[in-house]
């Protein structure tokens, strides 16, 4: 895979093994870090919703919070799976790509909760780190 930015079935489809051990860090809770870039350019880290479903990740958040502000503005962000394990001996996961902001209803089914907006990222980087051994990285800088 080259530079390019892919959906997560691209991603899936090209690196199947990978994706499926990045999804069960994922799949593992709903509550992960995302971050992102403030308005004067300095990275900030939140905590967000996170679910894979068809072809993409999806996030989820309170409409018009700090980090939908900072997404609305620069689209660039990082998504750490939660180290819930303190011996994290499955490893973490880290994906990075664009924020889409999703406005369809209908989307909204994936994080239904009144109130919330959604977005999907636009995997550009990939890495999943297990065993302290090296990882994996797929696109993106």
């Amino acid at each position: 895979m080259g530079s390019e930015s892919v959906n997560w079935s691209g991603f899936s489809e090209a690196e199947p093994e990978l994706a499926q051990r990045i999804r069960g860090r994922f799949d593992a809770h709903l509550h992960h870090v995302v971050g992102t870039l403030d308005s004067s350019g300095a990275p900030r880290v939140s905590g967000t919703e996170v679910r894979i479903v068809d072809d993409d990740v999806w996030l989820g958040s309170m409409v018009n919070s700090v980090k939908v502000l900072d997404l609305r503005r620069d689209p660039r962000c990082s998504i750490h799976s939660a180290p819930l394990d303190a011996e994290m001996k499955d490893g973490d996961a880290k994906l990075s790509g664009l924020a889409v902001e999703v406005t369809d209803p209908v989307d909204h089914r994936v994080l239904p909760r009144r109130g919330r907006s959604s977005g999907r990222t636009l995997a550009g980087g990939v890495v999943h780190l297990a065993d302290h051994q090296g990882g994996a990285h797929l696109g993106g800088r």
